[in-house]
């Protein structure tokens, strides 16, 4: 468990979120499972579960007590009644599963403590309410649980002994029949948790920290890298492709000075940025006015996005992704003529004079000479950085895996980057800074 999961904080408003799915909405039987560590005592606060207002009663949710070490759960069955089944106690030091199991048929609920069960009630002959809201993970109400969390799973049957005891033994090779949501956070970057049970009812994560921090990329502070690749771009026909985390997406200051640039050519069209305004996305073009389109979500600090600013025609379109998943999209379709670039270089961390320093790293840019699809983002966002769609790629630069001292370079054009500004760039463990 220590090298996946996330960690959550109350003081950060950590949320991690399922949308909503017929799929998860089971109320005959049920088994339902989670990983979690605490490094707090004084707290109540939900673990697992859909009950998300103090008016707004769920299905279910697995709780970890107040003042103590104690866990308990919470179901709500179909006529309108609520009860509460107590859980073991557990170390808040040490990975514990938690969960329990249901059957309608039998009348049975069982409580679930590290492959074992705690404590077995009967006489509940009635199903669950429907699930009629989103499923949350490490939060309850507004109750946020303080602590790691790995390793969420959900059955549409009552797993036996024998599987609960293997699960214990076995988190991340669980059984496969009747699962119907696993999440074992083990993607360690980005804002996506991915749902392995084939029914994608992927997990988003809001102000949460990995566990694991293996990914590597370009950090730059003030500094900035120019690449001669001499492209040749249309400007009403092509596709920019960063990867990266911003440290400081609310920097402040002046224009100059305050923009977060990713990647831009020799001028400023079709350039990945972030101003100092609020903590967007921007993508830009230019038909004799500036055309500006914004990410309709706010960036998280040190997360690793996937921006891609496409152009077709009098169309821009803005995407934000992450392992594998599209979070969100924006655009405009009142392009004119924007004319083109001729033997242009290329920008990464800064524009030519240094300014609009980027604070972040950069983990991948990619340029193409044609609109790319939604489905290529999704395949460049889930690791695709290092395999990305060849048709139209006319720039590929990758920071991901290199080391101090190694060469930069355009990987299709074969230009060297060269370090501008102060100080220059540095290849370092990114850091993962939370927003409050």
């Amino acid at each position: 468990m220590m090298h996946r999961g996330i960690f959550v904080c109350k003081y950060r408003n950590s949320n991690v979120k399922v949308p909503y799915s017929d799929t998860l909405n089971v109320t005959d039987k049920l088994s339902v499972f989670i990983w979690a560590k605490k490094t707090t005592k004084e707290q109540s606060a939900g673990l697992m579960g859909t009950l998300h207002s103090y008016k707004e009663e769920g299905q279910f949710d697995i709780i970890a007590g107040w003042n103590s070490t104690f866990s308990f759960v919470e179901l709500f069955f179909e006529d309108d009644t609520k009860v509460k089944f107590d859980n073991a106690v557990w170390d808040e030091l040490e990975w514990t599963m938690i969960g329990f199991t249901f059957n309608s048929e039998t009348g049975i609920v069982r409580t679930i403590t590290n492959g074992e069960i705690y404590e077995e009630y009967s006489g509940y002959n009635k199903r669950l309410h429907p699930m009629e809201s989103d499923l949350y993970i490490g939060s309850r109400r507004f109750d946020t649980f303080t602590g790691w969390i790995c390793n969420a799973l959900i059955y549409n049957r009552e797993l036996t002994e024998g599987e609960i005891r293997q699960l214990y033994k076995e988190p991340f090779n669980p059984p496969r029949d009747g699962l119907i949501l696993w999440i074992p956070f083990s993607e360690n970057m980005g804002v996506i948790a991915k749902d392995y049970s084939c029914n994608n009812n992927h997990a988003r994560l809001y102000n949460c920290k990995w566990v694991s921090r293996a990914r590597r990329g370009m950090y730059f502070d003030n500094g900035g890298i120019k690449f001669d690749s001499g492209l040749n771009i249309d400007c009403n026909y092509c596709s920019v492709v960063a990867v990266f985390a911003i440290e400081t997406p609310k920097k402040g200051g002046d224009t100059l000075n305050g923009r977060n640039c990713i990647i831009r050519p020799e001028n400023e069209m079709l350039m990945l940025f972030n101003n100092p305004d609020d903590k967007k996305l921007r993508f830009t073009n230019y038909d004799g006015a500036w055309k500006e389109v914004a990410s309709n979500i706010e960036l998280e600090a040190g997360q690793i996005y996937i921006g891609a600013g496409i152009v077709n025609g009098n169309e821009e379109h803005l995407y934000l992704a992450s392992n594998g998943v599209i979070i969100d999209h924006n655009y405009r379709d009142d392009l004119g003529d924007c004319g083109e670039y001729t033997d242009t270089a290329i920008f990464v961390g800064s524009r030519n004079d240094g300014k609009y320093a980027l604070h972040g790293e950069v983990l991948a840019v990619m340029i193409y000479d044609r609109p790319i699809t939604e489905s290529e983002i999704e395949q460049i966002s889930d690791l695709g950085w290092f395999n990305p769609p060849c048709n139209g790629l006319i720039s590929w630069i990758l920071f991901d895996g290199l080391k101090e001292g190694d060469e930069v370079k355009d990987l299709i054009t074969g230009a060297i980057g060269e370090p501008i500004g102060t100080p220059k760039f540095v290849i370092r463990k990114p850091k993962r800074v939370l927003t409050r």
